[in-house]
This record gives C-alpha cells, sequence and structure tokens, in this order.
C-alpha cells in the first residue's frame, strides 16, 4: 500500500522540483529527498520492500527525466569543458554522484556534446586542431574524474567515431595535416603531430594507424618525447595503445634507449646527474605509463647496467650520500637520498658500497660535520629498509659511539674536572670513545709523543674513563684528532683549527724558534711520511699563508731542512682552519685495500657454495659444478669461472672434496 501511494504521489513531485529547479539545484533536491526517504526507509521497511521503494524514486526522479536533464545541463557542461573548468565539472560531478545514476547523466551529457560538436565546413587544418583541442579536453576530464576508467574510455571513443564519420573529409583532412607536419621537429609540432596520428584510430581505416605510426617510429619521435621530458603525450599515447603490441614495445625500447644514453652522459658529472635522471625517470613510469608491469621491468634493467658499468660507482654514490648530511635544506636532501640509495639497490655487489660508506661515515662523524642527526637516522632508516639489519648494524655502532656514548662520557668528564679540580693546564679536552672492530681505523703506525700539557690532561681523562669502566683499555689514536691551537705573532691573535699531528709540532716552536725535520721526528715520535703530510699544509698554504718557513725554500723535504715560524704571517680572519680535518684513515682502507678485502670475502662465499652443492649432490662433473656455483651466487656477484677453478683446487687440498680416479674432470664429496 505504501508502495502503490508513493508511485502516485512521486511523479507529480518529481515535475514541480524540475519546473522550479535548474539541473543542478534539482539534483541537489533530489538527493535531500532521497537522504530523509531512506532515513525513514531504514527505521520502518523490511529489505526487500526497501529495495522496491528505491527503485521507485530511481525510476521516479531520474530515469523518467534523463533525457531532460541531460538537455538542461548539456549546454553548461559544454561551456565548462571549452574553458577547462575541470574543478567546476569535478564539483558537478560529484553532485550528480551523490544519486543512484546520476553519474550517467553527466556521461550523457558530455557524449551529446561530442555528438553535437560542429566541425564540418572547415579547413583541414583547422578541422584537426579542433579535433585535437576537443579530445584534450576530454581527456583531462577523464583523468581528474574518471581516472579513465575503461568503460567511460569506450564510450566517449564511440562518440569521437561517431563525429569523425560526420565529415567525410576526415580521412582526407586528418592525412594531410600529418603529412604536413611530419617534417617539423619543434616539440610543439611533435606533440600535435603524434596526437593526430592518435586520431587515426577512430577513422576505422585497416592499417593505416600502423602505416603513421611506422613513420613516428622511422623518425625517432619517441626518442624526442622521451629526451625532452614529455610525460603527458607519451601518457596519452601509452593510454590510447597500451593494448597494441607494436606501440608497447615501441614505447619500451625508446625508453630503455633514453635512459642508457643520458645515463653513459650522467657519468662524467656523475652521482647528482644520475639522481636527477632517476627522478626522471621514475616520474615516467609515473605519469606516463602508470607503473606498467613491462616498462617497471625493463626501467629496473637499464639502471643495473648503468649503475653496475661504473666500477667508480659505489665510492661516488657513498660520497654523494655523505656529502648530504652537510645540507642545511633537509626536506631536498631527503629526496636525493632517497633516489640515491635506491640506485644502490641496483648494485649486484652492495658490499662494495658498504665499505666505502662505512669509511666516510667515519670521516664525517669524527670531523662533526654534519649538520642534521635527523638526515644520520632518516639514511639509516632508507639503508634498512633496502639492505637488512646487518647491513648497517656497524653504521648503528659508530652513531652511538659518537652521538650517545661519547657525548655522555664528555658530560660526565666535564662534571669530574668540576668537582675535583685536576691541573689541565687550562685545556678543554674532548674524547671520542671508539669501539674496537666496527670502526674503519687501523691502531698502526700511530706513534706520537703529545706535549707534556696535552699527555697531562689526556692522562688525567684515561684515569677517570678506567675507574668508570674498569676492566677496558684506551688506545689513543693520534691520526684521526683534531685541536684548537691560540697563536699570538706581531700582537696580533689568532685560534688555529690543526691536526693532532700538526698541534704536537707547532706546540715544540714554544720550546725554541728553530727544528729541523730530523728534530720534529725525535721528538715527536711520529711517522715520516704523517709529518710531512702534517708539514705541507703549514709551509705551503696560498689560501691562508704560510704559519711555517722552511729553509731551504725548495719543494723536497729533507732531514737537514730547517723550520720555523712565519714572523709576517697575516690574515684578516681570526679563526683559520689549517687542516681539512678529513680523518686520515689507513691507506689500505682506500680503493685497493677495499677491493682486496672483497675478493677475499668473494673467495669465501665461492668455498662455501662449492662445498654446500657437493655435498647436496655428492658427485658432479666440473662444468656442471662451476654453472651450479655461478648461479647460486650470481644475485650477489658474479663469479669468473678462473676463481671458481682456483677454489676447488684449494678444497681438494683440505681434503673435501677429492677427484674421480675415473675421470679427473669429475669431483666427489669426502664424507
Amino acid at each position: 500500500m505504501y508502495l502503490q501511494r508513493s508511485a502516485e504521489f512521486y511523479p507529480s513531485e518529481s515535475i514541480r522540483l524540475l519546473t522550479e529547479n535548474d539541473a543542478l539545484e534539482y539534483i541537489r533536491k533530489v538527493k535531500a529527498l532521497f537522504d530523509d526517504e531512506m532515513d525513514r526507509a531504514n527505521l520502518y521497511f523490511d529489505q526487500s520492500i526497501k529495495h522496491r521503494f528505491v527503485q521507485l524514486l530511481v525510476e521516479e526522479f531520474i530515469n523518467k527525466h534523463r533525457k531532460h536533464l541531460v538537455e538542461m545541463e548539456k549546454k553548461h557542461i559544454g561551456e565548462m569543458l571549452k574553458t577547462n573548468q575541470y574543478k567546476q565539472l569535478e564539483n558537478i560531478y560529484k553532485d550528480f554522484q551523490a544519486v543512484p545514476e546520476g553519474s550517467s547523466i553527466i556521461i550523457d551529457c558530455i557524449g551529446e556534446y561530442i555528438r553535437q560538436t560542429d566541425l564540418e565546413n572547415k579547413s583541414f587544418r583547422y578541422f584537426v586542431e579542433d579535433f585535437i583541442d576537443l579530445k584534450d579536453k576530454l581527456d583531462g576530464f577523464l583523468g581528474k574524474i574518471f581516472n579513465f576508467g575503461p568503460v567511460i574510455v569506450q564510450n566517449f571513443d564511440c562518440d569521437f567515431e561517431y563525429l569523425m564519420e560526420l565529415n567525410p573529409n576526415s580521412e582526407e583532412y586528418l592525412v594531410s595535416f600529418i603529412d604536413e607536419y611530419l617534417d617539423d621537429e619543434q616539440n610543439d609540432s611533435i606533440q600535435k603531430l603524434t596526437k593526430a596520428i592518435l586520431l587515426l584510430r577512430f577513422l576505422k581505416i585497416e592499417g593505416l594507424f600502423e602505416q603513421y605510426f611506422s613513420r613516428l617510429k622511422e623518425k625517432s619521435v619517441f626518442n624526442q618525447l622521451f629526451q625532452s621530458n614529455q610525460y603527458e603525450i607519451l601518457s596519452i599515447v601509452y593510454r590510447n595503445c597500451q593494448q597494441m603490441p607494436n606501440v608497447r614495445s615501441t614505447l619500451i625500447e625508446s625508453m630503455s634507449h633514453n635512459l642508457r644514453q643520458r645515463g653513459q652522459s650522467s657519468m662524467t658529472s656523475f652521482m647528482k646527474d644520475l639522481v636527477d635522471l632517476k627522478h626522471i625517470s621514475d616520474e615516467f613510469l609515473m605519469k606516463s605509463f602508470r607503473y606498467d608491469h613491462e616498462f617497471v621491468k625493463q626501467n629496473d634493467s637499464d639502471w643495473k647496467y648503468l649503475v653496475n658499468s661504473n666500477g667508480s660507482f659505489p665510492e661516488h654514490a657513498s660520497l654523494f650520500i655523505n656529502d648530504q648530511m652537510k645540507n642545511n635544506d633537509v626536506e631536498k636532501a631527503e629526496k636525493l637520498l632517497d633516489k640515491a640509495i635506491q640506485l644502490v639497490g641496483y648494485l649486484k655487489e652492495e658490499n662494495t658500497f658498504r665499505e666505502y660508506y662505512q669509511q666516510h661515515l667515519a670521516e664525517h662523524l669524527l670531523s662533526n660535520q654534519s649538520i642534521s642527526s635527523d638526515l644520520e637516522d632518516y639514511t639509516l632508516s632508507l639503508l634498512k629498509k633496502n639492505f637488512g639489519n646487518f647491513f648497517i648494524s656497524k653504521f648503528e655502532c659508530m652513531l652511538t659511539d659518537i652521538v650517545f656514548l661519547s657525548k655522555s662520557l664528555n658530560g660526565d668528564f666535564r662534571t669530574h674536572t668540576i668537582q675535583n679540580r685536576p691541573d689541565l693546564h687550562g685545556i678543554s679536552l674532548t674524547v671520542n670513545v671508539l669501539k674496537t672492530d666496527v670502526w674503519p681505523i687501523s691502531p698502526l703506525n700511530n706513534g706520537c709523543t703529545l706535549p707534556s700539557t696535552v699527555d697531562d690532561a689526556y692522562r688525567c681523562f684515561q684515569d677517570f674513563y678506567v675507574k668508570k669502566h674498569p676492566g677496558r683499555r684506551l688506545m689513543l689514536l693520534p691520526q684521526i684528532g683534531s685541536a684548537d691551537l691560540k697563536l699570538m705573532i706581531n700582537q696580533r691573535k689568532y685560534l688555529l683549527r690543526v691536526s693532532t699531528y700538526q698541534m704536537t709540532i707547532l706546540m715544540l716552536f714554544n720550546r725554541r724558534n728553530k727544528w729541523t725535520l730530523d728534530e720534529i721526528l725525535q721528538e715527536t715520535d711520529i711517522n715520516k711520511d704523517d709529518v710531512e703530510e702534517a708539514l705541507i699544509p703549514l709551509i705551503i698554504n696560498k689560501k691562508i699563508g704560510n704559519i711555517l718557513v722552511k729553509q731551504p725554500q725548495n719543494e723536497t723535504i729533507l732531514p737537514d731542512d730547517q723550520f720555523l715560524v712565519n714572523d709576517q704571517f697575516i690574515s684578516e680572519h681570526i679563526y683559520v682552519k689549517i687542516h681539512s680535518l678529513n680523518v686520515k684513515l689507513n691507506k689500505k682502507l682506500r680503493r685497493e685495500h677495499i677491493e682486496v678485502k672483497l675478493q677475499r670475502e668473494h673467495e669465501n662465499e665461492i668455498r662455501a657454495a662449492i662445498v654446500r652443492i657437493m655435498k647436496s649432490s655428492g658427485t658432479m662433473a666440473h662444468n656442471q659444478l662451476v654453472t651450479q656455483v655461478i648461479e647460486s651466487l650470481i644475485c650477489r656477484f658474479t663469479p669468473n669461472s678462473e676463481s671458481i677453478e682456483r677454489e676447488i683446487k684449494r678444497i681438494i687440498e683440505t681434503e673435501y672434496i677429492s677427484q674421480s680416479n675415473d675421470d679427473r674432470k669429475t669431483y666427489n664429496y669426502v664424507v
């Protein structure tokens, strides 16, 4: 009975609302009515009655007036499409979408607008340009509101086919336009040319689109679009032709060629350009190809090729990441770090990067070069996410040593000196206590006889530390220390920032005015190479002037050469930085040592793989064993056959495997 009474009441009510309001206001009032009626239906009706009641409302308020609503709203929506008022269109669509079947009214309005567009009686150029403009406007609407839903796109494609068929000259006009633009290589012309060729699909003439698409390919148009970062037009090509295998393969091939070409040229200036290129390639994947699996797979393959083809990449990547710790713009630094570490993830031998990064991290931590501890934490979180806990375990220990343990320890030492007042000779002492086997620092060749006042201050700290941590032992590493020295020359005071070795040498001149190289070596007990390296910035420094003078003044440093303080030294700055403060780590940890260390690790992994494979199989031919070893290790690094054969011989010597008596190229596992 309720449904019957409603069916009698609502037709007149819908006509009243339609007469008194425009289409948009009508929909809004219908939405309010629907909400009221549904609240009532939820309280009083059974589900079966509720469903029939909803059908009644939709029929009386929407379906019966669909054509009239489309006619009322068509012109309004057409004007918005002409003027690219996508936000207003989106708001209208949301209002219509709020009622059942309302969104289909908007779709019908756009379809009617397309079908009634007047493209007749125009020259071929204006005809095609107007058609391209209409398609662009519609694509903007489809993208922002419908996210290019396949059903909606298919409906509008049918409308475009209808519109194209209305003009008997469509084929002639399109072909004339394309032929005219094929020889124009300006960016805007390439875009129009590409869009015009895509319109050929709506003509449904067999082979016509393929013919002109092949000409685009011959002219390397897609390579030009990739080279100039034309995300939008490439997105249009992909969206319209993603079901066409030849178009997909052309886009993937062009993307790969562009990335490898630009990547190779970026290797000269290196990491900054590579990181920028990574951002560009990610933009292509997101904006143009919607992270299509095939495109992502090819992109990853190209980056692996680029990253692993340059042996210097691990070191440069480590330096770049380390430099970001000094970046004042934290937000920008985080974006650069994210891209850089993504690139590191393409390395086959990530341990090479780890060795370099451990070394560079030690340098900037000990030199106190970091701007933000948040950046260090963010970098570790990215490395952990990409490579796991084990990869960053030493990095975390290094940060803990500096940021937490040493900072706390120095605070306790200051409290101790205030309470006990030991004689530190006016020296303000800060000590970094580093765990053994965590830092890439060798304790070898670190002999140095500190000046007596400095040594007394250090002994005081050492006594404090040993009492605080019984059973532990401190080893002084002067090669990585620094000091601020007060200097008085010609009644002017300076503060010199120097290394510990330079401090030890300069403080000799408090005792007398002139020293020979032999005397400096004997007094300081510093290694000869380290003394010479410390002296060079003091006697040859074009930037700030020379603190010391060498006699005779030549480029070589001989045992009998004499050094004295430069009485003519003058600087416009009170604070003078002599030493670069890049921590002087053991030279063996530089590139050659890292390569040797990694080679040793690879040898261990190869031996383990051989034993593991032989234990599993029992007996195996030489070539088969080599193949399986390579396959088992390829995800970490690519071992060569010579290394594998060398390790096989070593394992035979240790009697884990033996050669068969019948065939020397067959091996048996020794139980």
